[in-house]
Formats: C-alpha cells, structure tokens, sequence
C-alpha cells in the first residue's frame, strides 16, 4: 500500500469550487499500471471531492498521445 509519507510535499491544490485549498487523502494503487496511484482530495469548506493520477514519485501523470 502507498502512503502520504512516499510522496514529497506537493503544493496546495485548491478547491475548482471554491478556491480553497483541499485536504490530501490517501494515495491508493491503481492496479495494471506502472507505478501510478489516485489521490484523493477533499474540501472542508463546500464539500467538493477530486482524485489526481500521480506517478510513484508524486509528480502529476500525464498521458502521452500516440501519433
């Protein structure tokens, strides 16, 4: 299992609502991938829930296009 601790400090990821920074949950594998995980986040002031794909090192993912 991954935890927060794997990951270095990412910076605030605020809110798409309400521009507020969210809370950080626990990263969970995502099976059949090469070392990527979800990360949830929430916002304690309205509610919003939001999961960003990270690589094992905690940098964004980012999908590359074939072409």
């Amino acid at each position: 299992m991954v935890n927060a601790t794997q990951f270095p400090e990412q910076p605030a990821v605020l809110c798409p609502r309400c521009q507020k920074p969210m809370m950080r949950g626990a990263a969970k594998p995502i099976m059949f991938t090469n070392g990527l995980s979800d990360v949830p986040y929430s916002c304690e002031a309205c509610g919003t829930v939001a999961t960003r794909t990270l690589n094992r090192d905690g940098t964004p993912h980012t999908a590359v296009k074939a072409g």
